[in-house]
């Protein structure tokens, strides 16, 4: 797993990725109201992702990427 920490304000610029969970969540916690804490598998498609896609033609070209 990888820990991405991303702020949530204006263009929800990537703050980091870290291996480290526990750092990940210290750095998260700079700032709880901006700063959201995403984990994913790497070399994975996010299945949050899928959901929003309009159409099963999109959602099937997703998850065979």
């Amino acid at each position: 797993m990888i820990h991405a920490v991303i702020d949530t304000k204006g263009a929800g610029r990537l703050v980091g990725i870290f291996d480290d969970p526990e750092r990940a969540k210290r750095i998260a916690a700079i700032d709880p109201p901006y700063f959201r804490l995403i984990s994913l598998e790497l070399n994975a498609v996010n299945g949050a992702a899928i959901e929003w896609l309009s159409t099963s033609e999109k959602k099937d070209a997703l998850r065979s990427a």
